[in-house]
């Protein structure tokens, strides 16, 4: 199927003093029309489910399902009392040893069938990276809220900012 449109413009050819004009009416033909769909391309490689998924190669051994954060040239589990940790990378989402792939999600839902979350409420760090729904308590040195329970068993991964906490 084609569509035709018809676009007439008027063209200032010359203009006097005397506000005499002479001018030109143009009219432009325009054709659109669908084009047909091209062959599919190539099956891309499967993707995690929903969010920003980072592999990296684990440093030291590292726990699943734990907040880990950059410190200078270290990743470390995150922890609410170390300042030092305050630069959250994400989530692991599997354990794994040195050396060895650890995929971190950035952004995202996350499921464990092991966690028992209240959904609805929001989710914080506690000791060793390990998330919970208990804002720190006094000796936290900063709070983040680090996402939200979707359900018993699953989460949104969404770190909002730091906040510091005075002493």
């Amino acid at each position: 199927m084609s569509d035709v449109i018809y676009v007439e413009q008027e063209q200032l050819l010359l203009q006097s003093e005397q506000q005499a004009a002479v001018t030109q009416t143009v009219q432009e033909v325009l054709v659109i029309a669908a084009g047909d769909q091209g062959p599919s391309g190539p099956q891309g490689d499967p993707g995690p489910a929903g969010g920003d998924v980072l592999t990296i190669t684990a440093p030291v051994a590292i726990g699943g399902h734990r907040v880990i954060a950059a410190v200078g040239d270290e990743i470390r589990y995150a922890d609410p009392a170390d300042i030092d940790t305050v630069q959250v990378i994400g989530l692991t989402v599997n354990a794994a040893d040195a050396d060895d792939e650890l995929e971190v999600v950035l952004r995202g839902s996350v499921t464990n069938s092991s966690w028992t979350w209240t959904p609805g409420l929001p989710l914080y760090l506690s000791a060793a990276g390990v998330l919970t729904q208990t804002p720190p308590g006094s000796s936290a040195a900063w709070i983040r809220i680090l996402g939200t329970a979707l359900s018993a068993t699953r989460i949104l991964f969404n770190p909002l900012p730091p906040i510091a906490m005075s002493a």
